[in-house]
């Protein structure tokens, strides 16, 4: 007697939990999956499809969010977060009121905001908004940021300096549909800001009214400077606040003849523009901190103007601040950190002055 054993398709599925094997059936399309202790079972079937749905699944644990319009997931709902009706899809913490972003709309289908792994956030159909519950117990109340029609897309840079009192946003750069933001001394005060190409080089740093600041060269310097020639013995009177007294201290030393100080002291800029100045020094420690927290304003700047301007090098660079006798604080824009070295070794220069 012949058995056509092609005739048959068996399907097994073994799973083991906990050292105990039960076996899985695939029947008329829907997978059953036994628990292994009570012998009740979790059914996965399919629903009506015009074609193949795949389901990716991520690789950490959470809430499946699954996208209706293409059936495939490669996210999770974080943490406690609300998954409601189309019409109002909360993402963030919506039970502290810290942050919602509102999806959806009138219709089911209508998407005002996507968030994704591979695009930035997207607003499409009716314009969406971007929404800041209140944080108090009702919650009922929101501020919110919504575009107005536009015929193109546009990205703000904000500013990354904290501003100082009375001061606005402003801005100090439009290339195309890119606006950077800086800021901006309210009306009556100066009119000077962060980013701004004046004086001889790129404003880092001003005060409070916008009148008064810092500057920074459009050039370095040098690229390979010791700090002094005088490298053994301290200089004993430099501050980490104020670079033009510590230049004129390290220059004043008994057997100086060269320095990072000096070739600030010496420069007198060629016109970039703005005006030719000789007044440079090297900033101090704090001086360059002030710089670094504007780093963005200023190479942004840097960049707009071009060459002969150069942008900071992935490099350290002096400030006119000593530690001791044999070693100097310098900027390392490798670790973004001050580190304390020898004035015998060389690094990069950058002069500043002050209006």
């Amino acid at each position: 007697m012949n058995i056509c054993r092609h005739s048959v398709l068996v399907v097994s599925v073994l799973l083991c939990v906990n050292a105990v094997v039960s076996a899985q059936t695939l029947i008329g399309g829907k997978l059953q999956l036994f628990d292994p202790v009570s012998g009740n079972k979790t059914v996965v079937q399919p629903g009506l499809s015009s074609g193949t749905d795949t389901l990716m699944l991520p690789a950490t644990s959470g809430k499946l969010l699954a996208n209706d319009t293409s059936r495939v997931s490669a996210a999770w709902l974080v943490g406690r977060n609300d998954l409601t009706a189309p019409a109002n899809t909360s993402v963030g913490s919506t039970s502290a009121h810290d942050v919602i972003l509102i999806a959806g709309g009138t219709a089911s289908t209508n998407q005002r905001l996507i968030l994704s792994a591979s695009s930035n956030t997207i607003s499409t159909s009716d314009g969406g908004g971007f929404r800041f519950a209140e944080p108090v117990a009702d919650g009922g109340n929101f501020s919110a940021f919504i575009p107005a029609a536009q015929p193109g897309n546009i990205v703000y840079t904000l500013p990354k300096s904290a501003p100082a009192l009375n001061q606005f946003l402003k801005a100090t750069e439009v290339a195309g549909s890119n606006v950077t933001l800086g800021w901006a001394v309210v009306s009556g005060g100066g009119s000077h800001y962060v980013g701004e190409h004046h004086a001889g080089g790129i404003v880092f740093w001003v005060d409070s009214l916008g009148n008064h600041g810092l500057i920074v060269s459009m050039i370095d310097l040098g690229t390979d400077e010791a700090w002094s020639n005088v490298d053994s013995v301290a200089c004993g009177n430099t501050t980490s606040d104020d670079g033009k007294v510590n230049t004129a201290n390290i220059i004043a030393q008994t057997d100086h003849t060269s320095s990072a100080a000096k070739l600030c002291d010496d420069y007198f800029n060629v016109d970039y523009g703005t005006g030719r100045f000789n007044d440079w020094y090297l900033p101090s420690r704090d001086e360059f901190e002030l710089l670094q927290n504007s780093d963005v304003e200023v190479e942004n700047a840097l960049s707009v103007y071009g060459a002969p301007a150069t942008l900071f090098d992935e490099n350290v660079y002096w400030t006119s601040t000593e530690t001791d006798n044999k070693n100097s604080i310098a900027y390392s824009f490798y670790t973004y950190s001050f580190v304390s070295v020898r004035k015998n070794t060389t690094h990069y220069v950058r002069a500043i002055r002050s209006f």
